[in-house]
């Protein structure tokens, strides 16, 4: 079923507040009160989408990190070269999107909400790095991981891996983003196809 339109326009109202009062703030320096202000939306309506400013903005952003890191796999066929390329573009989606709102992402990473929204950005980047793991595994590439225990425990070493690389990045004023994917794939584990050989690494 479809979302209500108002709800949809209420969401969007609120998002857009929540990045304007981060490009001024911390997260954990914004009420609910300053956010429904921002946004023109009632206290009552706010909670109809989010119990408080974090679980909104932890929603936001999850929901913008899923849709830039989503990949189909499938339509790369058996080239796991080629789906690792596809990998490495979705990641330049996403620092990308973090040059264009630098302000927002050094606000989320800040303070004492920082380290919710880094375990947040690790884990559902660790939910994509799982998926990826599958498909290797079934492109029998040498040395990714087969059972589902390794599988989980790689995604999750992924994941936060370049989820503290993503936040160091944030922290600079480097905006070359697809170099600074090249230099994140250089660091994933030697089996993820395209990685430089061991011996060329450091």
């Amino acid at each position: 079923m479809a979302d209500d339109p108002r709800q949809v326009r209420t969401r969007a109202a609120l998002d857009a507040a929540l990045r304007a009062l981060l490009r001024e703030r911390r997260l954990d320096q914004i009420t609910v009160s300053d956010l429904c202000r921002e946004a023109g939306v009632h206290r009552t309506t706010f909670y109809g989408h989010a119990t408080d400013v974090l679980d909104f903005a932890m929603r936001s952003f999850a929901g913008e990190i899923d849709r830039l890191g989503t990949v189909d796999a499938d339509a790369q066929g058996g080239d796991a070269e080629a789906l690792a390329v596809v990998y490495t573009s979705a990641l330049v989606d996403t620092l990308d999107a973090v040059v264009a709102e630098r302000d927002v992402y050094r606000a989320l990473f800040g303070g004492p909400t920082g380290a919710v929204f880094g375990g947040m950005l690790a884990q559902r980047l660790a939910e994509r790095a799982e998926i990826a793991l599958h498909s290797f595994t079934a492109r029998a590439v040498a040395g990714a991981p087969t059972d589902a225990a390794a599988r989980r425990e790689a995604a999750a070493y992924i994941g936060a891996g370049v989820a503290a690389f993503i936040r160091a990045f944030a922290g600079v004023d480097d905006r070359e983003t697809a170099e600074a994917a090249e230099r994140a794939r250089a660091l994933l584990p030697a089996w993820w196809p395209g990685t430089p050989a061991a011996s060329d690494r450091f």
